[in-house]
């Protein structure tokens, strides 16, 4: 069994049904973030659970896809990364499903970064301050890290 991460139903699943008038602490991304998981949250039906179901079933359907074309050490690090933020920080497996757009173009690996900060944020301010004070809290660079560890290995692919 598995537990699913209490940030998912205090912030991430209000976020979403609340955008674009959210609380600044919810959900301090981008509105390319909004974009990508507003479906996901819709199709939750406000439940946590459910929440980390469809973003599973998306990262399985990315790295069947992937595997067509991709080498194995790719799909290791990609799947391996995928996994671990599913488990603890799945509000974060969009950002690694837009590093992949990197793939298509290398000009498009700007979107993961735009999203992945308040950029277009209706919170402006109050959001771009929580995200930043954020960054050096717990667990976050390491977050950020395994992040920028897919973001090369696609800006390298290329």
């Amino acid at each position: 069994m598995f537990t699913v991460p209490p940030d998912i139903g205090r912030a991430v699943l209000p976020a979403l049904e609340a955008f674009p008038k959210q609380e600044y602490w919810q959900s301090p991304y981008g509105a390319i973030w909004y974009a990508v998981n507003k479906p996901i949250g819709t199709i939750s039906f406000e439940s946590p659970a459910m929440y980390m179901f469809w973003t599973g079933w998306f990262t399985s359907a990315t790295l069947v896809y992937l595997s067509q074309f991709q080498s194995l050490p790719f799909l290791l690090v990609y799947s391996g990364i995928a996994m671990f933020h599913l488990v603890k920080a799945p509000w974060n497996v969009s950002i690694l499903w837009l590093c992949l757009l990197g793939l298509v173009h290398p000009f498009l690996l700007v979107v993961p970064i735009l999203a992945k900060f308040p950029v277009l944020n209706p919170a402006g301010r109050k959001a771009w301050s929580h995200a930043l004070h954020a960054i050096p809290y717990k667990m976050s660079p390491f977050y950020y890290l395994t992040i920028g560890i897919v973001w090369l290995a696609v800006a390298f692919h290329l």
